[in-house]
């Protein structure tokens, strides 16, 4: 960055915290290498985060003009604030706009401040609630004033027996003040008059013949602090002291978690006029705030028998047999086996949830210990890993909060689960030891710039677009990688001309995941080969295959066959238009005949056939044209195992189901929300669009609650109204008879880290 001429930049909201819009001279502009602009003033009122407070977000616009330049993140370095983001319909004309010297327009998303002031003044309230009750011997030492889960540290314990009455009371006094309301003050003063604001006590950081800014909550003590704030007491409107989440004793000290709701009761932050709905950003330690999943089967499944040459063994397996999903399990230095995948649950339904940084939470996900066997990407000392099956469907999520990715898969079987079993014992590790072969340097260069100081707004790679196949095309952030063995990009291609570090690393991501399932797929088949004479059905076995991989602020997908991975996001107007709708962007393709283009390329490849496609499915055995798996359809060999009806007739130019996968990056933005994980069960029964309504009402209403849960219910009611049943009438009947009203249903909604909630998800069944 280049900042030698800025100088320190005078912080205007130090002196007025309302005031929301203001001018300023542009001292710089620079970007960093993954191409995110960012701008230096000489004065600013948009706070940049620490404090244990946001960012400010909002935009800076030419003077003279009508071009901005949309503030995504805001950081302080040196006594220089940073503004991070990017240029609105960038380009040569727009970029030259923003010149050294010119008079900009800084506007503060008031929303955002309104919500951010609000928790920042009800932890400092937290600190006068707790002397009132003569606590005031436990002195506060840190304070997280996020969206999701803000709470207030302090030295010192409370007994046991007491912590409940106390958070009681802390929860009466607090609101008692509330409605008594107070003005609060904030100024710059001498070193001895604000001690005495403070209680004659200023912590020793604070030099002597320094002017400390002091803010006062009404009658109650001062206490230095850099942050915005409510300009009344009464403005916090309620604070709810969480139960279970309360005094908390860590090493000696206190931790007491807070949230606050507006007047009306749906258990969500809300503004006070015009009901515009706040979601709170990303919190830089992690990219998404929690992950919740719910399975329930429908296919009746038979016990394998030492597959994959006893990798998963007959001492696994029997314990798949009833259609549960997910279940506590903890992670092994070693997850070549990948024993997390049984389940023991004796529910048709059930489900996973976790929050990052979360370790004490009762999450299905635990923590390991076990160190790992190197330094590589997707490695790390502690990982929490999940799993679970569902019928023939498979899943699976792993999480490492150290290294700040999460990878989660459903894998989606038919005629059989052994292609799915074979997945879920072998793909994962097999990523693995292809990452191990990317640049680990870049990978924690890719996380500081998603994370730190350098955030790119959109990923300057773009492709042919036609993952964004749903109802909203999102292509501006969106990179995709359909057939890796096409190169999308050319010589004057955005990607040419920005050959970057991160961009590098992106495509070694991508290819890493499609080397691995290829590897995946050769031993599946081998192994298909070699047990095909005791076992000929294995021939016709198959899986669809979705991944997720979550790394610092990329979101990168792998799909073969017919499940979805569906964005809910705002858009691009979000920032600036409170009447934006969220959209659901589909992130996968659809690979089936019912896609025109999937069934012209199997047309096209196979122009001697005529039966290729015979009533709507590939050579009349399989809807889906892309699939792990179905070696009949890929080896002539395999299909001669088969015997009379079951074996295809004229297999005259195999393969005819492809395992070249859809890839896909998206650089995660401010105005995304959460994303949908499904296999196609779900979307036989909801439109993306309905999904992810479903899921956006759901946490609005219920912020502790499961959204991925909550879906699988509503799939099983609409599921049994179609059949004239009752839920419960349809729940009842058998695993292989309930196939007729419902396929497998594997469900995983990520809720990002720009819409975190108050509270975890739920993990009870």
């Amino acid at each position: 960055m280049d900042s030698s001429s800025s100088g320190s930049t005078k912080l205007d909201y130090f002196d007025d915290m309302w005031k929301l819009q203001s001018t300023a001279t542009l001292l710089s502009v620079s970007k960093g290498e993954d191409g995110r602009t960012a701008l230096v003033l000489d004065r600013t009122i948009f706070y940049p985060q620490g404090g244990g407070q946001p960012a400010d977000t909002g935009f800076i616009a030419v003077s003279d003009s009508g071009v901005k330049f949309v503030v995504e993140d805001v950081r302080s370095r040196d006594g220089i604030v940073y503004h991070y983001g990017f240029i609105e319909n960038s380009g040569e004309e727009s970029e030259s706009k923003f010149e050294k010297g010119k008079e900009v327009l800084l506007c503060v998303d008031e929303s955002r401040r309104r919500l951010n002031a609000r928790l920042h003044s009800a932890g400092h309230l937290l600190d006068t609630c707790m002397r009132n009750l003569g606590l005031g011997d436990l002195e506060p030492t840190k304070g997280y004033h996020f969206p999701h889960g803000p709470y207030v540290e302090y030295k010192g314990t409370v007994p046991q027996k007491d912590t409940e009455s106390k958070r009681k009371e802390l929860e009466v006094e607090a609101n008692a003040l509330i409605s008594r309301g107070g003005k609060v003050s904030a100024a710059l003063l001498p070193y001895e008059e604000a001690c005495k604001l403070c209680g004659d006590c200023l912590p020793d950081y604070i030099a002597k013949d320094s002017t400390p800014r002091i803010v006062k909550l009404g009658d109650s003590l001062g206490c230095p602090c850099g942050g915005t704030h409510v300009s009344d007491i009464s403005e916090i409107k309620s604070i709810t002291i969480m139960r279970g989440e309360t005094m908390v004793k860590t090493k000696g000290e206190l931790k007491v978690s807070f949230g606050y709701q507006c007047n009306s009761n749906r258990g969500s932050f809300c503004e006070d006029s015009d009901e515009y709905e706040t979601l709170p950003e990303l919190r830089r330690n992690s990219s998404f705030s929690c992950l919740s999943g719910a399975a329930i089967g429908a296919n009746a499944t038979l016990a394998n028998t030492n597959i994959c040459n006893g990798l998963i063994g007959v001492e696994i397996l029997p314990s798949w047999d009833s259609p549960n999903s997910f279940r506590r399990v903890p992670s092994s230095p070693a997850m070549s086996r990948l024993d997390i995948l049984s389940s023991s649950l004796q529910s048709s339904m059930s489900n996973l949830s976790c929050s990052p940084s979360t370790p004490d939470s009762d999450s299905y996900l635990m923590k390991s210990t076990s160190p790992s066997r190197n330094e590589g990407f997707l490695n790390g000392v502690e990982v929490q890993v999940a799993g679970g099956a569902a019928g023939e469907d498979r899943v699976q999520a792993v999480c490492s909060e150290e290294n700040e990715w999460l990878f989660c898969a459903i894998y989606d079987g038919f005629n059989g689960r052994d292609a799915a079993d074979f997945l879920a014992g072998t793909l994962y590790e097999t990523i693995v030891f292809h990452f191990n072969s990317l640049d680990w340097e870049s990978s924690q260069e890719s996380i500081k710039a998603s994370n730190g100081l350098d955030i790119d707004g959109s990923l300057p790679c773009i492709g042919d677009g036609r993952n964004t196949i749903s109802e909203e095309r999102f292509s501006s952030r969106i990179y995709t990688q359909k057939d890796s063995s096409v190169d999308h990009t050319s010589e004057n291609a955005p990607c040419a001309k920005v050959q970057t570090s991160t961009d590098s690393f992106r495509h070694g991501v991508l290819d890493s995941l499609q080397r691995a399932l290829s590897q995946v797929e050769n031993d599946f088949l081998y192994m298909v080969d070699q047990e095909m004479v005791d076992r000929p059905d294995l021939v016709s076995v198959g899986s669809c295959v979705l991944v997720v991989l979550l790394h610092g602020k990329d979101l990168y997908t792998l799909n073969l066959g017919d499940s979805r991975a569906v964005l809910a996001t705002y858009g691009d107007g979000y920032l600036m238009s409170r009447s934006e709708r969220l959209k659901a962007i589909q992130l996968t393709d659809s690979h089936t005949v019912d896609d025109e283009s999937e069934r012209m390329r199997v047309l096209c490849e196979h122009p001697d056939d005529p039966m290729t496609v015979v009533a709507g499915k590939v050579k009349g055995k399989l809807k889906v044209t892309r699939a792990f798996g179905v070696g009949y359809l890929k080896k002539k060999n395999l299909n001669d195992a088969l015997m009379g009806i079951l074996q295809v007739r004229n297999l005259i130019s195999p393969p005819y189901v492809s395992t070249q996968p859809s890839l896909n990056v998206h650089r995660i933005s401010i105005s995304d929300c959460f994303v949908v994980l499904g296999s196609d069960g779900l979307f036989d029964f909801f439109t993306n669009d309905e999904a992810v309504k479903l899921v956006h009402s759901y946490i609005l209403s219920n912020p502790s609650g499961d959204p991925a849960k909550f879906l699988l219910e509503q799939l099983v009611v609409r599921a049994a109204n179609s059949a004239g049943f009752s839920m419960e009438e349809l729940m009842n009947i058998p695993a292989g008879r309930r196939r007729k009203y419902h396929d497998d249903v594997t469900v995983m909604v990520i809720i990002l880290g720009t819409n975190q909630r108050t509270t975890r998800a739920s993990t009870c069944v």
